[in-house]
């Protein structure tokens, strides 16, 4: 199956774009949720498993009803655009209804759902919550916010978002997190979805396992605003084209809730340590 799902026009409601059925993914389900005007809602309800909704842009409401009968009502945005404005994310746990409503002006969301079975309750995440951390140096310098933090009672989802200077590489040193090693490394699969400044912009993407590997993937692709790819396992380095800033909303999940195990590309990690 492909790792690289490229744009399509928006579409009124929910757009599910990848999800296990369609892809190399156990866990991880992402999609788009669209409202163009006023007072336009989206509906839906969990059953074994968990989600997070994140703001892309606009401003509206998402309204929860917990699998105990509790109901919530959270406030998000307004927000223009992730290159300008942290995100509001909404935590929905298993069993849970929700409802989204957007302001006039409508809004957009990404909605990232994977299997969970505890009973939780659920989270508002604004912005004054996300810490944006700067990493890495030179031109491999790059902002990461971190949406949900490891300390949140969420069961296996871990998102948050990263913006590269224009030119700059970004999950660099090459890095991957597809086998057990703890506690350095933790097999998690991502999904990365773009978005580029102007959105005319371009970067590239390489996906590759270490040289030795039996079943050996090594495949570049082109990234445009609005693509995602998915990251079953290998290293994932990505770089932003000159002129061009590059946004992505990752997100993890694995059979334990990890962040921060992996493990560089031996051939690469020197660049940790070499001088301007």
């Amino acid at each position: 199956m492909e790792l690289h799902y490229k744009s399509q026009p928006r579409v009124e409601g929910y757009r599910e774009i990848v999800s296990p059925k369609n892809s190399r993914l156990k866990y991880l389900t992402f999609g788009l949720v669209s409202l163009f005007g006023e007072t336009l809602e989206y509906r839906s309800h969990l059953k074994e498993e968990e989600a997070i909704l994140t703001l892309i842009q606009g401003e509206g409401t998402v309204e929860i009803r917990e699998d105990t009968g509790t109901k919530l009502k959270f406030p998000i945005g307004p927000r223009t655009n992730p290159f300008a404005e942290k995100a509001s994310m909404v935590y929905v746990p298993p069993k849970a209804s929700f409802r989204v409503i957007s302001n006039e002006g409508g809004m957009e969301l990404a909605f990232h759902k994977a299997p969970a079975r505890k009973q939780g309750f659920a989270l508002h995440i604004r912005p004054e919550d996300i810490s944006t951390v700067p990493t890495g140096k030179d031109n491999w310098r790059r902002d990461i916010s971190l949406g949900t933090t490891m300390d949140l009672p969420i069961q296996r989802l871990v998102i948050g978002e990263t913006v590269s200077a224009a030119g700059n590489w970004s999950s660099y040193p090459p890095h991957k997190h597809d086998e057990r090693n703890l506690p350095t490394e933790y097999p998690l699969e991502e999904i990365y979805y773009f978005l580029v400044n102007p959105s005319q912009g371009f970067g590239l993407m390489r996906v590759y396992d270490p040289p030795k590997r039996r079943d050996r993937q090594d495949e570049a692709v082109v990234i445009q605003n609005g693509d995602t790819v998915v990251i079953s396992r290998g290293y994932h380095p990505v770089v932003a084209a000159p002129g061009y800033q590059l946004y992505y909303l990752y997100a993890l999940a694995g059979r334990e809730r990890y962040h921060g195990t992996w493990s560089d590309d031996p051939a690469h990690q020197w660049v940790r340590d070499a001088k301007p």
